[in-house]
């Protein structure tokens, strides 16, 4: 039996860094991923966002959570075809 292989798009990995996000935050209607223009389009930037509350959850201890997304995210790259790098956007600064 021989191993199927799966292929992958680009514009599929926001989708699954989005959704790998929504179980690790505790507002997972609050997350959302955006992706960064990139003008010569030599690598494809995903920003995600999420509930300050969240924010630490989702860099997690000593940025073990995000740099393992991170490294998902690259092997999902390699197989689209495709350098990505992921942000984790600011929480909005309080109001006062």
């Amino acid at each position: 039996m021989e191993p199927t292989t799966t292929t992958l798009t680009a514009a599929e990995i926001p989708g699954l860094l989005t959704a790998i996000a929504r179980i690790i935050v505790t507002e997972p209607a609050a997350v959302q991923a955006t992706v960064l223009p990139d003008p010569a389009a030599e690598r494809l930037t995903v920003q995600l966002r999420c509930a300050p509350a969240d924010t630490g959850r989702l860099i997690g201890k000593q940025g073990r959570t995000i740099q393992a997304l991170r490294a998902f995210a690259r092997v999902l790259g390699g197989r689209a075809g495709q350098r990505v790098y992921v942000q984790v956007a600011a929480p909005p600064a309080p109001a006062g």
